[in-house]
């Protein structure tokens, strides 16, 4: 029996990689091997992969050179709660209406 067998019994939409593979991005190789081989795996079988944990340029210059297109860290933004969520969110959209709205 495997934990990996899992992936395939059940309906897995989106596999999330630890931050701790990620904050071992750029050391000895390993965590690099482990994280392009999750995404490669997943791309086959059409799994969507978010990387957790990101933190520096690096990490996220490693991860979209394996092919991992979504991640989430401080690289961006701290945890926030769900009203400072949708303020960051929206304030993008705002501005761009606002800009729009003006040149009119």
């Amino acid at each position: 029996y495997s934990p990996l067998s899992r992936i395939v019994e059940l309906p897995i939409h989106m596999i999330k990689i630890d931050r701790l593979f990620v904050e071992g991005l750029g050391g000895d190789g390993r965590s690099a091997a482990l994280v392009s081989a999750l995404i490669g795996m997943s791309n086959e079988m059409g799994i969507d992969v978010v990387a957790e944990g990101i933190e520096t340029d690096e990490q996220r210059e490693i991860l979209a050179r394996l092919g991992c297109r979504v991640g989430q860290g401080f690289l961006w933004s701290p945890a926030v709660d769900a009203r400072s969520f949708q303020d960051l969110v929206l304030a993008p959209i705002a501005m761009a209406q606002l800009e729009a709205s003006v040149e009119r």
